[in-house]
């Protein structure tokens, strides 16, 4: 009488779908907390979405050039303030 393995179950039914063309993926780039996998619904979001896609970068680099301002406006301030100090 033969064991079935769990192990062997899953190869077979993953042998059988990268047969029809599901593709295999890589388990570390996998996220637990968020249940998906970050690279692979970016690229979804890119590719079936592109105006929103490129309405969220543009806000995303705008809210950066406006915290890179700020630091650097109160870095020149700090700079300034120990330099006089000093």
């Amino acid at each position: 009488m033969s064991i079935t393995q769990e192990s062997a179950f899953e190869a077979n039914i993953e042998a059988h779908q990268l047969g029809y063309g599901w593709q295999s993926l890589v388990t570390a780039a996998y996220d637990r907390k968020s249940g998906v996998l970050g690279d692979d619904a970016i690229a979804f979001v890119q590719e079936s979405q592109p105006m929103q896609w490129g309405q969220f970068v543009t806000c995303v680099r705008v809210a950066s050039w406006r915290r890179a301002a700020r630091f650097s406006t109160s870095w020149s301030t700090f700079s300034t303030t120990e330099a006089s100090v000093g």
